[in-house]
Parts: structure tokens; sequence; C-alpha cells
């Protein structure tokens, strides 16, 4: 319905009055002309912003925690987030629990500011998305490697050698837990490392 400088205008207007989500919202969309295609596309234009984004906030003479949420917030805006339990505990694994409210505002901001059609479309999803994450917050469930039932000296008691193989079978565990193939259970997971990687 608008062009990039509107929208990104009316996505500002939108958001939170939190300095750094101001900031994201101000320029998460400035490599879109830059990136457009003939069909229509923006093809990469999330990261492609937050490096120019990086560029602009470091000769402006930001600081760095700044820095770090505007760009984060601008390099993960247009990856798929819905209310899927697998899918929050992922982006919480990602970015964690504070960065992943500001998306969210992020991404009500964003809806506001295309069509209201659009708008009413995805603002109960972001509602939905935000209860969902709360809960699984609430109800302390596994999305870290500091949640897992086991821990690096767990796996060296049964013999692993202590190194970066460590980080590699618990970053596995981790994923096998939020997809649900394993129960963040210390036994059941100690019975997969000695099933899936020989001692």
């Amino acid at each position: 319905a608008y062009d990039v400088w509107e929208h990104t205008c009316k996505a500002v207007a939108a958001s939170k009055n939190i300095p750094a989500l101001r900031l994201a919202m101000l320029l998460h969309d400035i490599e879109k002309p830059a990136c457009y295609t003939p069909v229509g596309h923006f093809y990469g234009h999330a990261t492609e912003s937050a490096k120019t984004a990086k560029d602009i906030l470091h000769r402006l003479r930001f600081d760095n925690e700044t820095i770090h949420i505007v760009t984060t917030l601008i390099g993960v805006h247009c990856d798929p987030l819905t209310p899927s339990e697998k899918q929050i505990k992922r982006f919480l694994r990602k970015i964690g629990a504070p960065m992943l409210k500001l998306l969210i505002e992020h991404h009500r901001g964003d809806n506001i500011a295309q069509t209201p059609e659009v708008a009413k479309e995805r603002l109960p999803v972001w509602d939905e998305v935000e209860a969902m994450v709360d809960r699984i917050i609430a109800e302390e469930q596994c999305f870290s490697l500091k949640d897992l039932a086991v821990n690096g000296s767990d796996l060296v008691a049964l013999g692993i050698e202590k190194g970066p193989r460590i980080g590699v079978l618990l970053n596995q565990l981790l994923d096998d837990v939020i997809s649900g193939n394993l129960p963040n259970e210390r036994e059941a997971l100690l019975k997969a490392v000695t099933l899936s990687a020989p001692l």
C-alpha cells in the first residue's frame, strides 16, 4: 500500500517508545530498494539492512548494546515466526527472551504500517506468539543449553573426552529436546548419547 519510506515512517510511529526498537524500525528496510528484483521481491534485504544499520550506528557513535539489539532485530525480522512451540523455542535459543519480546513488538509495528487488512489479520497472531513465549518461560521449558538436564561433566563421566565434541553432543541433545524427539530427562539424554556417539 505504501512505498518503503512511507511504510518506514508509519512503522516507527506505530512502535513502542523504546529507542533501540524505533531505530530498528527506522532502518529495517533501508536496503529494500537495493535488493528489489523485477518480479517484486526483496531477497536478502534483512541481512543487507542489518549490515547498513550497523555501519550507520557505528558512525553515529551509538553504544555496542544498542547496535547489537538493532542489528539483531533487523537481521531476523523476515525469519518465519508463528505460534509454534518448536519455532518459538528455536528463536528463544537463538536470540533470547528479551530480544524475542522486542522482535514481537517489531512485527506489530511492521504490520500496523501495512494495509488495515494485514494488520487485522496479523496482530492477533503476535498476541498468541507472545502468550506462548510467556508460557514457555513460566513453565521453565527447555530451550537453551543451561536448561538441559545434562551438562558437559555428565558426558565426560560417560567417558567422552573433553573438547569440542562435548559441545556438539550437547547441542544435538538440545535440538532433539526442542524438536520433541527426546524428553528433557537425564537418563533419556544420557542413553541417547551412548547410543548415538561411540565412547
